[in-house]
């Protein structure tokens, strides 16, 4: 597959090298089967710190914030974390889809902005902070 555009240059960077070999390991590594969620969640953390760092190093201080942003509204997000009350739980383009373990209909969507969907993926209880935010 042909690197895109906006690639172009960043895998000659040391930092995107690091990253490279830190996904690579990750995700191929010997140890990838009886990793703990703990330890799944820390090596997520230190693959961002890599990939931001990259990023930092082509597009400097300045752009990075704007360029992750433009970024971030491309992808699907997902809550990472066990719930009783959600199968999945996942955001895209200002819109969250919540996928219900009990109920009649299971999966709904919500409008969410960015900001208060990283609360929520992150909030210690997603049900709770369904009921008290998004409901």
């Amino acid at each position: 597959m042909a690197r895109p555009e906006h690639m172009r240059g960043i895998d000659n960077l040391p930092s995107m090298q690091r990253y490279n070999e830190a996904y690579n390991e990750a995700r191929y590594g010997s140890g990838r089967a009886t990793r703990t969620i703990e330890e799944a969640r820390a090596l997520t953390k230190q693959l961002e710190t890599l990939r931001t760092a990259a990023m930092r190093d082509k597009y400097g201080p300045a752009n990075l914030t704007k360029t992750l942003n433009e970024q971030m509204k491309k992808e699907t997000l997902w809550a990472d974390q066990d719930s009783d009350c959600f199968e999945s739980l996942s955001w895209r383009n200002g819109v969250a889809t919540a996928t219900f373990w009990h109920g009649g209909d299971l999966t709904y969507t919500y409008p969410v902005d960015l900001e208060t969907f990283l609360e929520w993926a992150n909030d210690d209880s997603l049900g709770g902070f369904f009921n008290d935010v998004i409901r």
